[in-house]
């Protein structure tokens, strides 16, 4: 694994519902820093999925009835957008079905 300089950190990013400087709070161990990065980022996307739950949206884990393409094809689409909890989400369902961003 490469150093923590491998990853430039943002200066003075707060996270929204932390409201919080996360860059000046870095006083743990790095591994223990990408955990909580990791879970704050996950509950963010679960809370965007329940709320396109709750909006109708659905199906991303049929195949037959949502394909890869579709799927990178709104991945690329939100990239654009500027969401990256949207691209998570749409990285998480490729990898989740064991494909790859077509």
């Amino acid at each position: 694994m490469k150093s923590s300089s491998y990853l430039p950190r943002p200066r003075g990013f707060k996270h929204r519902s932390a409201g919080r400087d996360l860059c000046r709070e870095n006083t743990i161990d790095p591994a223990a820093n990408d955990e909580i990065a990791v879970d704050r980022f996950g509950e963010a996307m679960k809370a965007k999925l329940a709320v396109k739950r709750e909006q109708g949206y659905g199906g991303w884990d049929d195949k037959e009835q949502c394909s890869a393409e579709h799927l990178s094809r709104l991945l690329r689409e939100h990239v654009e957008k500027g969401d990256p909890v949207d691209v998570a989400n749409f990285a998480m369902m490729l990898y989740q079905r064991g494909e790859r961003i077509k």
